[in-house]
């Protein structure tokens, strides 16, 4: 579960989109098929890729594109959802365990887009990212779920994933302050720290955020 929240003070600024994605990578087995035989690379655990996955509805909250607007699905379901947003292998070595996997973003609170057709994709349903739009002085509540692709049975991933937030900042004067709420997270860290964890070389991306555990596995991100 994730809070988003953008918060105005004095002025009301154009909505800046926030963004998501997710990655992470499988682990992966080698295995001799044969004597002398080159190994055979089979994956476990959750292999992600939101550049495969379909935007198949687009409709959080009741709040869908126009007909003639980028990113208009026929889809009467309350909720965004990415069909074939990657596999779960399961911890096993064999296709038995393999689980195609659907993203579906719902809201739990009010949710008031300022434009609902920049929801699904960025640049206008094109992009790589994964987009979910919200008005200015608002906050909400939203639920990522992951289901077998096609239905609505969910899916308890066999490994942890990393969950990746992307435009998280501070408008003109400070005057619009953007924040997260993480549930559910063992920990939280910036690509900034991530980068320098694993000795990327320089430079590492620069992040201006502050990072606040709230709970046993709840964290407040805050852009400064």
């Amino acid at each position: 579960i994730a809070s988003l929240s953008r918060h105005t003070k004095g002025i009301m600024l154009r909505t800046v989109s926030l963004l998501s994605g997710l990655a992470a990578v499988a682990a992966q087995d080698a295995l001799c098929s044969a004597a002398g035989a080159p190994p055979v690379i089979q994956a476990t655990g959750v292999d992600l890729n939101f550049v495969q996955a379909e935007v198949t509805c687009n409709n959080l909250g009741g709040f869908k594109p126009l007909p003639d607007e980028p990113g208009f699905l026929p889809c009467n379901d309350e909720e965004l959802r990415y069909t074939n947003f990657g596999t779960d292998f399961g911890l096993d070595i064999g296709p038995a365990d393999n689980v195609v996997l659907d993203l579906v973003v719902t809201n739990l609170t009010s949710y008031i887009p300022n434009n609902a057709r920049r929801n699904g994709r960025t640049q206008d349903q094109t992009g790589s990212f994964g987009q979910v739009n919200l008005a200015d002085d608002q906050s909400t509540d939203f639920a990522y779920r992951f289901y077998e692709t096609g239905t609505n049975t969910p899916v308890s991933l066999s490994t942890g994933v990393d969950f990746l937030f992307f435009d998280l900042d501070v408008g003109e004067a400070g005057r619009l302050t953007e924040s997260i709420d993480v549930q559910g997270a063992l920990s939280v860290t910036t690509v900034e720290d991530a980068c320098r964890d694993q000795n990327q070389p320089s430079p590492c991306l620069s992040t201006t955020l502050i990072i606040s555990q709230t709970g046993a596995d709840s964290f407040n991100i805050l852009a400064t």
